[in-house]
């Protein structure tokens, strides 16, 4: 009978467990969304070009790059972030940074709260940030489109701010984010129309072979 009893609660937290992890909402939309990376010499070459011809396969609703993977929780951590009034203890940690290309919140599904994203018709986007809500909660700016912070030596501007989401452990808070562009990564993430599978991935297959003969 014990056994039974220990068997039978176990059920009901793992099958909790597992309801939580499939129902919570992270903060962007991971479904239908493949991500694969450029290999060989031309990894980071003709992105635009590249891009492009993603977009245009039928199926495709958006495409773009970044460094690394929110999908596989492989985000870049960087030092060297300071700003006005930033408090002594915060100085030398290390926060997420991704560097991301122009369209990958877009085809995240990621929701901006305010401002805008970074854009590939505008010049001087380098020197722009996108940052999520943690951050600015910690930086504590009222208003944070237009405000100034460092990276190091390089000025950054708040351009936007997006809700907070979900990369890590649904254990973890939400920790401050900040965006940087860095158009042309290698790392390309790709939003599928439902029901287009099958025949994106043929596409996209074509399309990594005219840019990447030799690598599957």
């Amino acid at each position: 009978f014990s056994i039974s009893v220990i068997f039978i609660v176990a059920y009901i937290v793992i099958n909790k467990q597992m309801e939580y992890v499939q129902t919570r909402k992270l903060g962007y939309t991971k479904d239908n969304v493949i991500s694969f990376d450029r290999q060989g010499d031309n990894a980071q070459k003709d992105y635009e070009t590249f891009i492009t011809e993603v977009k245009q396969v039928p199926g495709v609703i958006n495409a773009s790059s970044m460094f690394g993977s929110i999908l596989s929780m492989e985000i870049a951590m960087h030092t060297g972030f300071s700003w006005e009034g930033q408090p002594p203890q915060i100085k030398g940690v290390s926060f997420p940074s991704p560097s991301i290309s122009h369209d990958l919140i877009e085809t995240l599904g990621i929701e901006l709260k305010e401002g805008r994203t970074f854009s590939g018709q505008l010049t001087g986007e380098e020197s722009k940030v996108v940052v999520n809500e943690a951050a600015v909660k910690m930086m504590g700016f009222q208003e944070p489109i237009g405000k100034t912070i460092y990276w190091g030596s390089q000025e950054k501007q708040i351009i936007g701010v997006v809700k907070d989401f979900h990369y890590g452990s649904l254990h973890n808070s939400i920790e401050p984010v900040f965006f940087l562009y860095a158009p042309g990564r290698s790392d390309i993430v790709v939003k599928i129309q439902t029901g287009m599978e099958k025949r994106v991935v043929e596409g996209l297959q074509g399309v990594y072979k005219t840019f990447h003969p030799g690598y599957p």
